[in-house]
């Protein structure tokens, strides 16, 4: 992972369990929205919450001869 961009939220955020977004194996982007129309990262897996979701959390993996490159993401709604 080259850059993860943080800031607070102006709102409370919900609490929910959110949803899981594996990209250990390939890209994992949603169909539309967001910036699916462009490769932001040539040669490399992506995973991309969804538009109205945010990060909630970032898991690695450090297997051998991976890379110790971040592999799944934490989704949850803003609202």
């Amino acid at each position: 992972m080259w850059n993860l961009v943080c800031a607070t939220s102006t709102t409370a955020l919900p609490a929910n369990q959110g949803r899981l977004i594996w990209f250990d194996q390939g890209d994992n982007r949603p169909a539309g929205g967001g910036s699916t129309a462009s490769d932001w990262a040539p040669g490399n897996y992506k995973g991309q919450c969804g538009d109205g979701e945010y990060i909630a959390g970032v898991a690695y993996t450090y297997r051998w001869n991976h890379g110790g490159v971040p592999d799944a993401l934490l989704c949850k709604p803003l609202s």
